[in-house]
């Protein structure tokens, strides 16, 4: 009898024990690991209270993400290599399908972090490593409709201040809820992107904001992989020390949504971007008042191409108010060494800012395609040296020469574009 008195009393005090822990808040100096099985809710119930310092996904990547991932490149291949209305419903067929493929993986082999209410993640002072680091595996966060999710502050000393994604890794944003880096760095001497460093794959189903992050490269982003947003983007009042004060991008980059990059910087390439590898566009942007030491909306060399296929008739890319930093001349795009630059689409693309660029050893290749209209406003100059070639095609739709004066641009003095002209 009294052996089953001690036993019952043992019996209560392990219960009482694991009652009184299971109590206890968060830790908010937040260590967490999501598997590949994981759905965690932050903000209402497993980690309500905690601060981020270092989130670490061991989750496996779904086979059915990749494959779609696969497809999707392919159409935006076909796209622009042939912008038909044809071309552009399969690409917005496969970005559904890449989209629906990531949705139907959380929580069963993609590791998921659910968001249902707005929340910052604020930086732990004193943190070496605060970030969101996805080492070869998957991850996602999926953020409920009308709500925020801010991730703001946090620093690391080497690539990546917020979110680091590393090679045959995958991060995927989803719900129609919202995602803000804000005041991100990456705070190491020559350290690459503020917001996020990514070698992996990226994606943002719904709007994302980038805000006040910096670099030596990359203020926002630095891509060497593929990162691709759905909905609305914004990348605004982020530097870089060297070149890519929005976006430094070395891998695969797309726009399927509007985007806006404004008032980004960097001393020397590319103040919105600055492109050596492939950056496409297929909805309305925005570039105003960013500036760089060459190209002020954005840099492309190195055999980059610029794809602007803006695909609704509605549906404008606008250059205006860009400017070079040591004489505030007006640029939308600088072309160096060898790249590529496509426009098309159905709807136009409208460069007030002068597009320039110096094909030197290799080819500077410009072409117009699709329905829609170029507009061209200053002087746009193309220069070779060497055995630099440049070539210059138009196949299909209109190119227009602003008049002098014909609609505003805040880069001139007068604040109205320049008479377009093109030298070649």
């Amino acid at each position: 009898m009294r052996k089953q008195r001690c036993l019952d009393f043992l019996l209560k005090s392990v219960w009482l024990f694991l009652a009184v822990i299971l109590a206890l808040p968060a830790s908010v100096n937040a260590q967490v690991t999501v598997g590949p099985t994981h759905r965690l809710t932050w903000g209402a119930g497993d980690l309500a209270d905690t601060t981020l310092n270092q989130v670490t996904f061991s989750g496996a990547g779904p086979p059915a993400v990749a494959t779609a991932r696969s497809d999707l490149n392919d159409a935006i291949t076909a796209y622009t290599q042939n912008p038909t209305p044809e071309k552009l419903t399969e690409l917005q067929n496969k970005l559904t399908a890449y989209n629906t493929a990531i949705t139907a993986a959380q929580g069963n082999t993609l590791g998921t972090i659910t968001f249902p209410d707005s929340i910052p993640l604020t930086a732990t002072n004193s943190t070496a490593d605060q970030r969101l680091y996805v080492n070869t595996k998957a991850a996602s966060f999926d953020i409920a409709d009308g709500k925020t999710l801010t991730i703001a502050g946090n620093y690391f000393t080497d690539h990546g201040g917020a979110v680091s994604v590393a090679a045959n890794g995958l991060f995927a944003v989803t719900g129609n809820g919202s995602i803000i880096f804000d005041n991100n760095a990456a705070s190491g001497s020559s350290k690459h992107g503020g917001g996020i460093y990514n070698y992996g794959t990226v994606s943002f189903s719904g709007p994302a904001t980038f805000t006040g992050n910096t670099a030596s490269y990359g203020g926002g982003i630095e891509n060497r992989g593929t990162v691709s947003f759905s909905g609305p983007a914004t990348f605004t009042r982020n530097t870089a020390s060297s070149g890519g004060g929005g976006i430094y991008n070395r891998g695969t980059l797309s726009f399927f949504g509007p985007v806006t990059f404004t008032n980004n910087s960097a001393p020397s390439n590319g103040g919105g971007i600055y492109n050596r590898s492939i950056v496409n566009f297929f909805g309305p942007a925005t570039f105003t008042g960013n500036t760089a030491g060459s190209g002020g909306g954005i840099h492309n060399s190195d055999n980059g191409t610029v794809n602007l296929m803006p695909g609704k008739a509605t549906d404008r890319i606008l250059f205006s108010g860009n400017t070079t930093t040591a004489n505030s001349t007006p640029s939308s795009i600088r072309m160096s060494a060898s790249g590529t630059l496509n426009v098309g689409g159905l709807g136009s693309v409208d460069m007030r800012d002068p597009l320039d660029g110096q094909a030197w050893p290799g080819v500077i290749s410009i072409s117009k395609t699709g329905a829609g209209t170029w507009y061209l406003g200053g002087t746009n100059a193309l220069t070779q040296s060497g055995t630099g070639i440049t070539t210059f095609t138009i196949s299909d739709g209109t190119l227009h020469l602003y008049r002098a004066g014909e609609v505003p641009n805040p880069g001139y003095a007068d604040g109205k574009v320049a008479t377009g002209t093109i030298s070649l």
